[in-house]
C-alpha cells in the first residue's frame, strides 16, 4: 500500500478515512493495532510503538509496538522528561532526532535505530501517550509526513480516549452483574464462607 502524500489526488478522502478508522474503533487493542496500520501509510516504519500514561504513577507505559523485542519492552517505563518520549510527554511537542547517537537523551532499545519521532497524543492540554516511530537510516523523517501525523494526533488521542471510556463502562457493567449474583447467592445460603467464596470466585473471574 504506497504511503499518503500530499500531492496525492486523493490525499483528503484518504485523510478522512482514516480519521473515520481510528474515531470508530472502540476495543483498545483492535484501536491500537489500526493506528499502527494507518501510520504506516503515512510513514512506512520497521520500528513503531504507543506508550500510555499511567496516571497512577505519572509516567508512560509500553502498549503496543512493532520490531522491538518484547521481553525488553514489556516492562518499560518512561518518566516524563526521560528519553526523547519522555521529552515529548512533557514539553508537549513533536520531538524529531536524525541521528540518535548524537542525542544524550536517546534511550536505546533497538539497536540498529539511527533516526526518531514522537508525537504527544495530546486530547486539550493533557497528553494521554506518545506515539513513536524509529527508523535505522539517518534523518529518515519527512516535514510533510511529520505534518499529517501530527494533524491526526489529536484524534487519536480522542479515540484512545474513547476507548478508554468503553473499557471502564464495560468492566463496571461486569462488577454489577457480578454484585447482582453474589446478592442472590446471599439470599439462597445463610452459609458465610460460602458466601465470601463465591465473592472471590466472582471477583476473580471479573479481574480476569
Amino acid at each position: 500500500m504506497k504511503p499518503v502524500v500530499g500531492t496525492d489526488p486523493n490525499f483528503l478522502t484518504t485523510l478522512v478515512e482514516i480519521n473515520h478508522d481510528i474515531t470508530s474503533t472502540l476495543d483498545l487493542d483492535q484501536l491500537l493495532k489500526r493506528i499502527a496500520e494507518l501510520t504506516n501509510r503515512i510513514i512506512p516504519y520497521q520500528i513503531f510503538a504507543i506508550f500510555l500514561v499511567d496516571d497512577i504513577r505519572h509516567d508512560l507505559y509500553y502498549r503496543f509496538g512493532i520490531g522491538h523485542e518484547q521481553n525488553v519492552v514489556q516492562t518499560l517505563r518512561i518518566n516524563f522528561g526521560e528519553g526523547l518520549i519522555g521529552t515529548a510527554a512533557l514539553e508537549q511537542r513533536t520531538v524529531i532526532v536524525d541521528d540518535v547517537r548524537d542525542d544524550p537523551r536517546y534511550i536505546e532499545v533497538v539497536k540498529e535505530a539511527r533516526s526518531e519521532l514522537a508525537i504527544p497524543l495530546m486530547l486539550k492540554n493533557r497528553v494521554v501517550g506518545v506515539l513513536d516511530i524509529e527508523s535505522p537510516d539517518i534523518a529518515y523523517f519527512r516535514e510533510q509526513q511529520v505534518s499529517i501525523l501530527n494533524m491526526l494526533a489529536s484524534q487519536i488521542a480522542i479515540a484512545i480516549n474513547n476507548a478508554h471510556i468503553y473499557e471502564s463502562e464495560r468492566h463496571n457493567r461486569e462488577m454489577l452483574a457480578m454484585l447482582y449474583e453474589v446478592s442472590l447467592d446471599m439470599t439462597s445460603t445463610l452459609e458465610i464462607d460460602e458466601v465470601f467464596r463465591r465473592i472471590a470466585a466472582a471477583v476473580k473471574s471479573t479481574v480476569n
